[in-house]
């Protein structure tokens, strides 16, 4: 064989080795590309779970992120600020399992809301879910006098020192409103931290305010034409009692706030002097009445010696501008400067049918009668309800109050001692606080607002102790926390992570590149 031959056979049998060499180092770099990868997976679920782990540990004590359209699962600072001055261990116990609670749409929240209170409580707040069906002993036990009617699905607040628990129904949690022109039904807000939070507030509280509501005088009935009006005394810890005649020998002791609906008839000569008895002692009195026929010849007995009286003249607003469907008798009316609210709020509260409200001939130098709301210069006086266009026009008085420091220092007629001096509130309107106008006006008017600063006033708040804020209605908004983490946070999740992510995709990019 020739040398040239030769050489050519030795050139093929090694070109033919060639590809298999490229071959053996195309597969390990593979296999080196397969395992660069692997642990950069690895090192990215690591660094994602080390992450968490120190986010847990920073936000253990803290609330959690609420990325809800209105921080439904965050606390205003009023409830922080009741949560962090209560004493006694409170209960939150859903009386249904964990997995099944609330078991009402739109409610999704509730159990985190729930979650935050026990983490804002400072250790002062448990939460167990009850199953009654599993347990029905339980009913006794929350519920010895069985006057709750305790049943799946409620939410009870407990304070097991005081013994003392308030019962919440989720479904009432939700707010709503209806169309009046579609007569549809629609949601407006979520009321659970303010039911909640007043729930753990009078739970953990010593003392109530108790409100007395009167009967026996044809008053509107509370329960269905002012039940806003009643679950706002409750949202703000008083208790409310109704009192269906005044013929005792002395109002309750507990009355802090005694409270007329609209009565239709005068009060009966024998509950003029209990009455009476009652306001000397430093008792407070409220009155709603709308213009009628009635003269309260007895009631204003009672009322004269405070210097009010509740006149026969209904009002009219001939301001066409603060008419409410061009009805001169629905308007909006003004509040004046007073005790109760510190400037003037020009036509911001509606009412209607009013009724005349003036002051007496029996002025003191004890008792301070102020104005608080009150007509346009527009406004008239018609007797007997009976319109007269040329009657004359003026600012016309809506409602007063008074305070009578006259009998503090004295004594009650039962040996103590009267601290503090007796406050009465006549309105001239019973509309402004009826559900009629508190559910379909909402915060667009200043009734609710004025109802508060009214209540503020007749009840001292450290007997009251009202935390939720005036311009919450049943609805509510919340505030999530100032939290000085958030923005490295922010950063590290948004930024850091994906720049880490960035860098990896371009290595391994890199490395394939030339494959």
């Amino acid at each position: 064989m020739s040398s040239n031959l030769k050489d050519q056979i030795i050139n093929d049998l090694e070109n033919k080795k060639q590809p298999q060499k490229k071959r053996t180092e195309l597969d390990k770099r593979r296999r080196q590309l397969k395992r660069y990868s692997f642990w950069t997976v690895c090192i990215a679920i690591a660094i994602a779970i080390a992450f968490n782990l120190v986010l847990e540990q920073i936000l253990q004590n803290r609330d959690h992120f609420d990325w809800t359209a209105n921080q439904s699962m965050s606390l205003s600072e009023a409830s922080k600020a009741l949560l962090s001055g209560i004493e006694d261990t409170i209960e939150i116990l859903p009386l249904a399992d964990e997995k099944d609670f609330p078991g009402v749409q739109g409610l999704d929240f509730l159990k985190d809301l729930l979650n935050t209170y026990v983490r804002s409580g400072n250790g002062k707040v448990e939460l167990r879910y009850l199953d009654l069906e599993r347990d029905p002993s339980l009913v006794k036990e929350l519920d010895p006098k069985q006057v709750e009617k305790l049943q799946r699905g409620s939410l009870i607040i407990r304070n097991p020192k005081e013994k003392k628990i308030k019962v919440l129904q989720p479904l009432q949690f939700i707010d709503r409103r209806m169309d009046q022109q579609t007569y549809q039904s629609y949601v407006t807000g979520y009321s659970a931290e303010a039911q909640i939070s007043s729930a753990i507030q009078y739970v953990a509280s010593k003392e109530h305010a108790v409100v007395y509501f009167t009967g026996a005088h044809q008053e509107d009935p509370r329960e269905e034409q002012y039940r806003f009006m009643t679950q706002f005394l409750d949202y703000n810890n008083f208790e409310t009692k109704d009192l269906e005649s005044l013929s005792l020998d002395a109002i309750p002791e507990d009355c802090k706030l005694l409270v007329m609906l609209n009565p239709k008839v005068d009060i009966r000569v024998d509950e003029v002097e209990p009455l009476k008895k009652y306001i000397a002692s430093g008792g407070n009195l409220l009155v709603f009445v709308d213009y009628s026929d009635e003269e309260f010849k007895n009631l204003n007995s009672v009322l004269e010696l405070e210097n009010i009286v509740i006149t026969t003249n209904r009002i009219r607003e001939n301001k066409a501008g603060l008419q409410l469907q061009n009805n001169p008798y629905t308007f909006f009316a003004s509040e004046d400067k007073s005790p109760i609210q510190p400037e003037r709020i020009q036509s911001g509260t509606l009412l209607g049918q009013a009724r005349a409200i003036q002051e007496g001939l029996n002025a003191k130098d004890w008792l301070q009668v102020s104005r608080i709301l009150e007509s346009s210069d527009q406004g008239s006086l018609e007797p007997g309800a009976k319109a007269d266009p040329d009657a004359a026009r003026a600012v016309q008085s809506i409602a007063l109050i008074a305070e009578d420091q006259g009998h503090v220092g004295g004594d009650n007629g039962h040996g103590a001692k009267i601290e503090n001096s007796s406050k009465i509130a006549v309105i001239g309107s019973s509309l402004m606080v009826s559900d009629q106008v508190l559910t379909v006006f909402g915060n667009q008017t200043h009734n609710l607002q004025f109802l508060y600063q009214l209540l503020s006033w007749l009840v001292p708040a450290s007997e009251s102790k009202i935390a939720i804020p005036s311009n919450l209605p049943v609805s509510y908004v919340v505030r999530s926390e100032a939290f000085p983490y958030i923005p490295g946070i922010a950063v590290g999740l948004f930024v850091v992570l994906p720049l880490l992510f960035l860098i990896a995709a371009i290595a391994v990019y890199r490395r394939r590149k030339y494959l």
